[in-house]
C-alpha cells in the first residue's frame, strides 16, 4: 500500500494518538467528590472538589486540586452575649440577636461615633446626639451571619532530584465570600439584656460577614537533602498573605505570620546507636486579632537539639536534649503563655528494640 495514501498516514497517526492518550492515562490520577450539608440555622450547601495527579515516573509527579468548601458560623459566632472591656461579644444568628437590634440598621460604624465624638457631639442613652456633627455617624448595616463560602486553588510538585534531594512544593489561592469575623459598632437606639438597661450609645462586637471578597495565597516548600555518613540536612518555608477590601472596624483574625521556615540537620547513626538532631525554626511578627484582645505578636527563632543512645542490652533508648536553646520567652498567640526553656533527660523502654 502506498505510504502517502490518506488513509493509511490517518491511521498511524490516529494509532500515535491512541498511545499518547493511554500512556497519559496511565500516569493521570483524577478524583472527584460532591458533599451536601444541612443545619437547622443556615440554608444547605453543595461542595464538590476535583484533583488531580500526573506522575512523569516513580519519583516525580505534579498535582492540581480545585475545591469549594463552606464554614458555618460556630455556636459561639452564633449564640454569644459577653460583656467584657473592649465591647458586648455577641453572636449573629437572628434568634440570639434580634432581642438587642444591633443588626439592620441599629448600630453606628465605632470609627465614625469617634469622629462624631471629636467634632464635640454626645451619644444620649436614648438614641439622640447633642453637639457635634451629627452627619458624621454613619449606619454600621450589619446583617445576620450567615456561612462562609470559599474557592481554593493548589497546583504542586513533589519529586526526587538527582537521588539525594526531595522536594515538595505548592502554590495555593483562596478566595473567600461572606469571610466571617467582628465587628465593632456603637449601638443608636437602647435596649436590655436579662432586665438590666442598655444604654445607647455602648459599644458592641457582633460577629457578621464581610461585603467584599477576601483572599489568602501562599507557598510552600520543603525540602530533604541527603549529606554524605548518613547525615540529613531538612528545611522548609512558608509564605501566607491575606488581602481584600475590608472596613476599618472589621476584624478577620486571620492570624498568620507572613514568613515562616526551618531548618535542621540530623543523624540516626553518629556512631553506633548514638543518634543526634537539631533544628531551628523562625516565624516573622504579625498581628493577632480576637474577641478578647489585639496585639502584635513578636518574632522569634527558637533552636532545639537532642541527642539519643540506644542500649540494646536494656532494650532502651536514653535522650537528653533541650528547646529554645539559649533563646528568651516567646508566645505564639495573644492570650497564651510564654514559653520558654525546656531540658530534659528521658529513657524510653522497648520490649521489642533490638
Amino acid at each position: 500500500m502506498d505510504a502517502n495514501n490518506p488513509k493509511r498516514i490517518f491511521i498511524n497517526q490516529y494509532g500515535v494518538y491512541a498511545q499518547i492518550a493511554k500512556t497519559i492515562a496511565e500516569k493521570l490520577k483524577v478524583t472527584g467528590s460532591i458533599r451536601y450539608d444541612k443545619s437547622d440555622n443556615f440554608e444547605g450547601h453543595v461542595t464538590p472538589r476535583v484533583s488531580a495527579v500526573y506522575s512523569i515516573d516513580q519519583n516525580n509527579s505534579f498535582r492540581a486540586s480545585f475545591q469549594t468548601g463552606f464554614r458555618n458560623p460556630d455556636t459561639q459566632a452564633q449564640y454569644i452575649y459577653f460583656a467584657n472591656p473592649t465591647g458586648i461579644l455577641l453572636g449573629g444568628v437572628e434568634s440570639n440577636a434580634s432581642r438587642y437590634n444591633i443588626y439592620n440598621g441599629g448600630a453606628w460604624t465605632q470609627t465614625s461615633v469617634a469622629d462624631f465624638k471629636q467634632s464635640g457631639g454626645v451619644i444620649n442613652a436614648d438614641g439622640t446626639t447633642t453637639g457635634g456633627n451629627s452627619s458624621l455617624l454613619q449606619i454600621a448595616n450589619l446583617a445576620y451571619v450567615k456561612p462562609e463560602q470559599l474557592w481554593s486553588y493548589e497546583v504542586g510538585y513533589k519529586g526526587v532530584i538527582a537521588t539525594k534531594l526531595l522536594v515538595d512544593l505548592n502554590y495555593y489561592y483562596s478566595s473567600y465570600n461572606n469571610f466571617l469575623g467582628e465587628q465593632y459598632v456603637v449601638s443608636n437606639n437602647q435596649t436590655s439584656h436579662q432586665g438590666v438597661p442598655i444604654p445607647a450609645g455602648s459599644l458592641w462586637y457582633p460577629y457578621t460577614n464581610s461585603p467584599f471578597t477576601l483572599t489568602s495565597q501562599g507557598v510552600g516548600l520543603g525540602l530533604t537533602y541527603n549529606l554524605p555518613k548518613s547525615f540529613v540536612l531538612t528545611g522548609n518555608y512558608n509564605y501566607a498573605t491575606f488581602s481584600g477590601q475590608t472596613t476599618p472596624d472589621f476584624q478577620a483574625n486571620f492570624n498568620t505570620p507572613q514568613n515562616r521556615y526551618s531548618v535542621g540537620v540530623g543523624n540516626r547513626k553518629i556512631v553506633k546507636n548514638l543518634a543526634a538532631n537539631v533544628n531551628f525554626r523562625y516565624q516573622d511578627s504579625f498581628l493577632w486579632e480576637s474577641s478578647y484582645g489585639v496585639a502584635t505578636i513578636p518574632s522569634y527563632g527558637v533552636l532545639d537539639a537532642q541527642l539519643s543512645y540506644k542500649v540494646s542490652s536494656m532494650k532502651s533508648v536514653f535522650k537528653i536534649g533541650g528547646t529554645n536553646l539559649g533563646g528568651s520567652d516567646y508566645r505564639t498567640n495573644f492570650g497564651s503563655p510564654f514559653v520558654g526553656q525546656m531540658y530534659y533527660v528521658s529513657i524510653t523502654f522497648d520490649e521489642f528494640l533490638k
